[in-house]
């Protein structure tokens, strides 16, 4: 049963809009809140601890030292990441914590819980939508697990709702939202409904790039599928299945955001897969580095690593962790892309492509003329937040 308030939430949405003009003026005159070129080491620290503490849902020890912290590198990062308002909760204990960073973490939170009255409506209706066409309709990513661990969704913005459906199903779908006032916009693999505020995503193919779609069935992942125990009639994801498309939709996006990897982190606390079941399902489609990758830089948010792992059992060899440990010290410093980045995803790219045409394809762009000046360029500068091309 529904038990969204339209109004009340349109009240809320103009009370926190005037505050946030309000206080977007405030807080810029009082932090310079511009891409950072580097962070120092505590404020870098301080970081990766909240990151930890945000996915385990708990408050921060109050021993930090409020006056040594940089809040405009701080408060960039959370905004650019994504994740500012999962810090309700770590920077809840700190009594000296700066005027304008309570007021963002104030406007974040009302804008995810904003969000998710949105997303909660959306799947009310996705439900009737599965009893009335009587299809089998699987939710994917994050409405599955975030309130496992937050319990709601003010500590996570959500603005979309993505499902997975049989791409026999489609048309009916298709015809059903469009019944009810919705805009469609067709892709290739999925189309894309509109009305108002609400965004739902519907894939007749599990994975975004060409290059997975074959070693991930549609059919197959839909008959392991579980009931949701939230969201019924509707489906979810087989805790390992749930996983690959975790990590496939952070690596099509390169993780440009830490969101994503705070989200793996605190899916995988409440979902504990078996971690020989992982391994399995990674390496047999040929995915050991690009989840390589993943586990390294959860490490970063203070995830653990199974015991059972190590590098030489997902195909990857000294030089290549190197890079990788490289990429994610990069990644702490700065939000701009690195040498190590253009490298670290065209060696990827390479190992995943499929031919000696595919391969050359992938790799010929480092050999541009306008990359190479680019890279050593950037390597001069050191880890400067210097921008690299993607191809000539």
């Amino acid at each position: 049963m529904c038990s969204f308030d339209a109004r009340a939430a349109d009240v809320l949405y103009v009370d926190f809009s005037i505050r946030r003009s309000q206080t977007m003026a405030k807080q810029m005159n009082e932090f310079e809140l511009v891409c950072p070129k580097r962070a120092d080491p505590y404020s870098r620290q301080f970081w990766f601890s909240s990151l930890e503490a945000s996915w385990r849902n708990r408050c921060m020890e109050s021993v930090w030292d409020m006056e040594q912290l940089d809040w405009g590198y701080l408060l960039w990062m959370g905004q650019y990441h994504r994740v500012l308002a999962g810090f309700q909760t770590p920077w809840a204990g700190f009594s000296a914590l700066p005027e304008a960073a309570r007021e963002l973490l104030w406007i974040a939170g009302e804008t995810a819980a904003r969000r998710g009255a949105i997303v909660n409506e959306g799947l009310c209706e996705v439900g009737t939508l599965a009893r009335e066409i009587g299809c089998r309709v699987v939710l994917m990513k994050s409405p599955n697990y975030l309130l496992e661990v937050f319990g709601d969704y003010r500590c996570r913005e959500v603005r979309d709702i993505d499902l997975l459906v049989s791409e026999n199903d489609i048309d009916a779908v298709s015809s059903w939202f469009l019944g009810h006032r919705f805009e469609e916009e067709r892709r290739r693999r999925q189309r894309i409904y509109r009305r108002g505020d609400a965004l739902i995503e519907v894939h007749f193919c599990a994975a975004e790039r060409r290059r997975h779609w074959g070693l991930l069935s549609t059919e197959a992942l839909m008959d392991r599928a579980q009931p949701s125990p939230r969201h019924a009639p509707l489906l979810q994801l087989e805790p390992v299945d749930d996983l690959l498309m975790l990590v496939l939709h952070a690596r099509h996006h390169e993780y440009a955001r830490y969101l994503w990897l705070r989200d793996l982190a605190a899916w995988w606390s409440v979902r504990q897969p078996d971690p020989s079941a992982v391994q399995t399902a990674f390496l047999s489609r040929g995915w050991g580095r690009m989840a390589w990758v993943v586990w390294r830089g959860l490490q970063e948010v203070g995830w653990e690593m199974p015991l059972s792992w190590a590098s030489v059992d997902w195909g990857v060899k000294d030089r290549f962790d190197r890079l990788v440990n490289r990429y994610w010290a990069a990644r702490g410093l700065f939000t701009g892309e690195s040498p190590e980045a253009f490298r670290l995803w065209k060696r990827i790219e390479v190992s995943e492509a499929e031919g000696w045409w595919s391969k050359l394809a992938a790799i010929l762009p480092c050999f541009s003329a306008k990359f190479m000046r680019e890279y050593r360029s950037a390597r001069r500068a050191g880890l400067s937040g210097k921008v690299i091309a993607r191809g000539g």
